[in-house]
Formats: structure tokens, sequence, C-alpha cells
């Protein structure tokens, strides 16, 4: 079951939302509380976390850890894990809702990557659909089939598969119409500008 909650915003370091995050804490329902704290979308700031952990760890009682997404990790995802990092990605979740007929949507990930995904590229009538998402939302495409993956490093990229027929590919809008192209290298890096701008 999903707990949650969502907050506008407001001053951790000035407790602004201190009544909130006792709120927060007191749903966990445990003494000592686990509380994980990810602070990508800001950029991981070092004055934030000891924020977080002033708040939660000595004035709240939690245990608390960080999870650093940006500093020295590969970040790495099959499917929706894959999605996650792109500015928004091709979904098939009301599959998993829905009985019967159910459609793609557009879902939002975390936007490391300021493209739409679509994973499964190669399956079913994606190909068709998510064309008509970039038609739709006018972003510039990125499409990897089963048994192939881009390795984004800085600000090149590579491609690696392990089907030789497996392929990536940005999609995009060009006056009107849809363009896909193949993105073929394997062994060397290419510049990132390619693929996203």
């Amino acid at each position: 079951m999903r707990y949650i909650f969502a907050i506008g915003g407001g001053e951790i370091s000035e407790l602004e939302t201190f009544g909130i995050d006792k709120k927060i804490v007191e749903a966990a329902k445990k003494a000592k509380p686990n509380v994980l704290f990810i602070p990508t979308a800001s950029g991981e700031p070092q004055g934030y976390i000891d924020s977080f952990n002033n708040v939660y760890g000595k004035k709240l009682g939690c245990k608390t850890d960080v999870l650093l997404l940006l500093e020295g990790k590969i970040l790495c995802g099959l499917s929706a894990g894959s999605i996650c990092w792109f500015k928004s990605g091709h979904g098939d979740s009301e599959s998993f809702e829905t009985e019967g007929k159910w459609n793609y949507i557009r879902v939002e990930g975390i936007n490391l990557l300021d493209a739409m995904h679509c994973p499964h590229y190669n399956e079913d009538n994606r190909e068709e659909d998510f064309s008509k998402k970039i038609l739709e939302y006018d972003e510039i495409g990125i499409a990897i089939d089963n048994n192939c993956a881009i390795e984004f490093k800085e600000n090149s990229y590579r491609v690696h598969k392990t089907e030789k027929e497996a392929k990536a590919y940005k999609v995009y809008l060009d006056k009107g119409q849809i363009i896909k192209e193949e993105l073929v290298n394997i062994t060397e890096y290419k510049s990132v500008k390619r693929v996203v701008l």
C-alpha cells in the first residue's frame, strides 16, 4: 500500500514544515523509524542534507540515511526503471491497472535526461504509439528496443546490445514529420548533444 506525503514547499531548515514532518514520523507508527532522504531534485546540496538530518534525526528521533544519486553513482534501470531518468516516458502502467482495453500514456520522470523515453520499442504497437506521443508533445524521443541500452556518461553516450537486431533511436519532429534516426555507435562515446538537442 502506498503512503505518500506530498509537501508543497517550505524551508525545512527554518522549521517551516516541522508540523508536517512530525506527522510523517507519526505515520510510521514506530519508536525510531528509518527515514531516507533523496535530495536529487535539488542538486544534493550539503546544507539541505544537514537540515534534513537535524530535523528528522536530532529533533524527531529518526534513524536517517541519504541516497545521493548524482555523486559518483551509476544510475540504471530497465523498462519503467529507465523511464524515470528522463523528462518523460511512454508508459504502459494502465495495463497493470485496467482489465481489457488500455492506452499508453505519457508519464513524468525526474528529468536527468531531457527527452521522452520509450523502452520496449520493438514490442507490440509501441513504435506507432510513441510517434503519436512525439507529435502530441513535441519532445525529442529516445526509443530503445529490448536487449539494448544507451550508456550516458557526462556529455557523451554509447549504445550496448546483447542481440544484433536490437536498436536504439532518436525520434523527433522536423517540419511536422516524425524522424526516426538509429543511434548506431557501439564502441566509442559520441556527444550527447546529438541525441537530446
